[in-house]
């Protein structure tokens, strides 16, 4: 229109220039493996769920940031992995995260006790790995950075044996559960914490792990890791937009997250709204703008 020719020519921003822009990308976390009645109870513990895989160019300094022409850019928001509904089947991995051909890979999806050991197996690797179960056939636990990124986007999840792994997060692998059955459950990997939005907020922990009981089960990593269940319980699900895993006992992973931050002269807008809101953050960031995606859509810069 003539009055955005006039506020172009009057603001000196005649033609539109690239911008820099840096980004977090988090995946989908993977749903947790389920307790199974039948096994004996020291051996019949789930796996957690492992963290949504976790990329940034923001306070990294070994990743460039990138440079944006205006015009639409779609922007991928992971789902979570849904906990194992069942003795037969594990906890699925999350969905990836996509921004500008930049994936995060959704985090593995914990092992169930006495699942077919194929399903199992298929499932487990992710971002960040999902944690094993309680039977010897589905002990070892998934591997996380899978597939691989430089650095990488997560970690391993813990193995199995007595009380079950927990899932792996961004910054630390999920501890193991080997040991006594009434060992206190495995904590799940700590995620990382990211200040691109203004503020310190931490993404991609992974699950906690489980115990038969009655000891306490395994707390989940920091940065939305649910927390394992005792017994046959259900465990915490991962937090929402924070890409954590399931806690062991068939919780579901948290939806992932995508946040892109542009220069204060930058004109940015995200839809779906209100579901992707954008803000201009307040000094010392000297009027920086933040497009946060908790949802699929599409970002705008003219």
């Amino acid at each position: 229109s003539m009055d955005t020719v006039y506020d172009r020519r009057l603001n000196d921003n005649w033609i539109v220039q690239p911008r820099s822009a840096d980004y977090l990308i988090v995946a989908g976390g993977g749903g947790s493996g389920a307790a199974t009645p039948s096994q004996p109870s020291s051996r019949r513990v789930g796996g957690a769920g492992g963290a949504g895989g976790y990329r940034t160019s923001y306070g990294c300094g070994c990743v460039s940031n990138l440079t944006l022409d205006a015009g639409d850019y779609a922007i991928t928001v992971g789902g979570g992995g849904a906990g194992a509904p069942g003795t037969t089947t594990t906890g699925t991995r999350g969905t990836t995260s996509n921004f500008y051909g930049i994936e995060s890979t959704g985090g593995g999806g914990g092992k169930t006790s006495g699942a077919p050991t194929p399903n199992n197996n298929d499932n487990s690797p992710g971002g960040s790995g999902g944690g094993g179960a309680g039977t010897p056939d589905a002990y070892t636990a998934g591997t996380g950075n899978t597939p691989p990124t430089t650095p990488p986007q997560g970690n391993g999840g813990g193995i199995g044996n007595g009380p079950g792994g927990a899932g792996g997060g961004a910054n630390a692998a999920g501890a193991g559960g080997a040991g006594p059955a009434c060992a206190t459950g495995a904590v799940g990997g700590a995620g990382k914490t990211n200040c691109i939005s203004g503020s310190p907020v931490a993404y991609a922990g992974g699950g906690g792990g489980m115990t038969p009981g009655p000891a306490a089960a395994g707390a989940g990593g920091a940065g939305g890791g649910g927390a394992g269940a005792t017994d046959l319980g259900t465990g915490t699900a991962g937090a929402a937009n924070t890409g954590g895993g399931g806690g062991a006992g068939g919780a579901n992973g948290g939806t992932g997250i995508v946040i892109v931050r542009l220069p204060g002269g930058a004109t940015v807008s995200a839809t779906p709204s209100p579901a992707n809101p954008v803000s201009t953050l307040p000094a010392p960031a000297g009027g920086c703008k933040t497009a946060k995606f908790t949802v699929t859509g599409t970002l705008t810069i003219s």
